[in-house]
C-alpha cells in the first residue's frame, strides 16, 4: 500500500475488472503471438487508417480533446513542448481517493502500466481538480443569470447493452460523488502546481509503485464513468499522435 493511502483504495483486484468488454480498445494493438506481450518500446501497430478506432480526438462542448493514455501524457509532460502542454486531452483511469485531495475538491486517477508482469507494475496518474463552478451565483450588485438544470448524478457507469453515459461538467458536486475504484474519463487541461510530497508518493492499493505527477495537475471540463476496459494495463505508448489511448 503506498504511503499515506486512503484505506479503500483499490486497483489491480481481478475482480474489480471482471465483466464484459467495454468495445473500445482498437483491432490490431495486442500482440498476437501465443503468450507474448509487446514491449512498451516495441513498434505499436496502427490500423490502415492510422487512427483509433474512436478516432485520435474527442469532442466536448465544441472542442477537440486529444486522446492520450496516462503514460504518454507522463512522457509529454516530461518533453516540456509548450505548445503540447497548453493543448486539451482526455484520459481514461481508476479514481483514488485521499483525505489531503478531499479537502481541495479533487481526485487522483491512476492507471497501471506493465514492463514485463504484475511484478513490475508502476501506476502513475494525476490530481484532478474541477475546472467548472458548481453555481452560477452573481457578484453583488449583478444581474443575475438564469440558472441552468444540473445534469443529474451518474454514480454507476452504464450496463452492458445501454447507451454510454455522457461526460458531465467537472464541478466540486460531481468530482465529490466519485468513488474509489470508479473508472473515468476526464477532458481537460495540464496547470503547473507543485503538489506535497506525501501525494506524489500516491499510489492505489496493491500496486508495488506509484506516481502521482507531481509538478501538474490536471484541471478537468468535464468527466465521463465507463465501465473498466478490457484490459486495464497499459503496455505501449506514443510520443505523438494518434497516441495509444
Amino acid at each position: 500500500m503506498g504511503p499515506d493511502m486512503h484505506p479503500d483504495a483499490r486497483y489491480d483486484d481481478p475482480d474489480a475488472f471482471a465483466g464484459p468488454s467495454d468495445g473500445w480498445e482498437a483491432a490490431g494493438k495486442a500482440d498476437t503471438r501465443p503468450g507474448s506481450r509487446p514491449g512498451p518500446f516495441d513498434d505499436a501497430p496502427v490500423p490502415d487508417d492510422g487512427e483509433d478506432e474512436l478516432g485520435p480526438r474527442a469532442t466536448y462542448a465544441n472542442k477537440e480533446y486529444v486522446r492520450i493514455n496516462l503514460a504518454e501524457l507522463f512522457l509529454l509532460e516530461r518533453r516540456d513542448r509548450p505548445e503540447e502542454l497548453a493543448g486539451r486531452y482526455v484520459f481514461r483511469g481508476a479514481v483514488t481517493r485521499h483525505p489531503a485531495l478531499d479537502a481541495q475538491g479533487a481526485v487522483a486517477v491512476f492507471r497501471v502500466s506493465l514492463y514485463c508482469c504484475l511484478a513490475d507494475a508502476t501506476a502513475g496518474g494525476f490530481a484532478v481538480r474541477p475546472g467548472v463552478q458548481d453555481d452560477d451565483r452573481p457578484a453583488k450588485g449583478k444581474t443575475p443569470r438564469t440558472s441552468q438544470p444540473a445534469p443529474a448524478p451518474v454514480t454507476a457507469p452504464p450496463a452492458p447493452g445501454t447507451a454510454p453515459t455522457v461526460p458531465v461538467p467537472a464541478s466540486n458536486g460531481v468530482l465529490a460523488g466519485l468513488r474509489d475504484g470508479q473508472w473515468v474519463e476526464v477532458y481537460g487541461r495540464m496547470t503547473r502546481e507543485k503538489l506535497p510530497a506525501k501525494l506524489a508518493r500516491l499510489a492505489p492499493r496493491d500496486v508495488f509503485a506509484g506516481s502521482l505527477n507531481p509538478g501538474w495537475v490536471f484541471t478537468a471540463d468535464a468527466v465521463r464513468l465507463i465501465p473498466p476496459p478490457s484490459d486495464p494495463f497499459i503496455f505501449q505508448w506514443r510520443e505523438a499522435e494518434p497516441y495509444l489511448w
